[in-house]
């Protein structure tokens, strides 16, 4: 994953592919959408695969989003 956005006023998170240049469009692609969420973090796979994303939230658990995009 190169770049994760967060919009915490709705929750959704966001992965770019890379950084837009001028000419060349990246597309926003959508992992999901968090109730409560505040910050992105990540966790580090001791495998050493791509990291897994992890969205903190104001209460409860933080919540691991897939790499995979949502369906619908």
């Amino acid at each position: 994953m190169a770049v994760a956005l967060l919009r915490p006023a709705t929750g959704e998170v966001f992965r770019f592919e890379g950084w837009a240049t001028q000419g060349r469009a990246i597309h926003a692609v959508a992992l999901g959408r968090v109730e409560g969420a505040v910050r992105l973090d990540i966790a580090r796979r001791p495998d050493g695969r791509c990291d897994d994303l992890v969205v903190a939230r104001r209460s409860g658990p933080p919540v691991l989003l897939p790499d995979r995009p949502v369906a619908g």
